[in-house]
C-alpha cells in the first residue's frame, strides 16, 4: 500500500514536470535584439526623467532663494 502511494506521487511529479516542459516549449521567448532595444529605451527614459527632475529641483531652489 505504501508502495502504491509513493508510485502515485512519483507519477504526479513526472506528469507535472512533463507538462511544465511542454508549456515552456510553447513560450515565445524574446530575442536578444529586442531585449537590448527595450533595455536601452528604459535607461534613456530614466536618464531623461532624472534630468527633468534635476532641472526642476534647481529651478525651485532658485525660486526659493529669491524669497528666503
Amino acid at each position: 500500500m505504501v508502495k502504491n502511494k509513493n508510485e502515485k506521487k512519483k507519477n504526479k511529479k513526472d506528469s507535472f514536470i512533463r507538462s511544465v516542459i511542454s508549456e515552456l516549449k510553447m513560450v515565445s521567448w524574446t530575442s536578444f535584439k529586442d531585449i537590448f532595444k527595450y533595455t536601452f529605451a528604459t535607461l534613456l527614459f530614466c536618464l531623461v526623467l532624472s534630468g527633468y527632475f534635476a532641472l526642476l529641483n534647481l529651478a525651485l531652489s532658485f525660486v526659493k532663494g529669491l524669497f528666503v
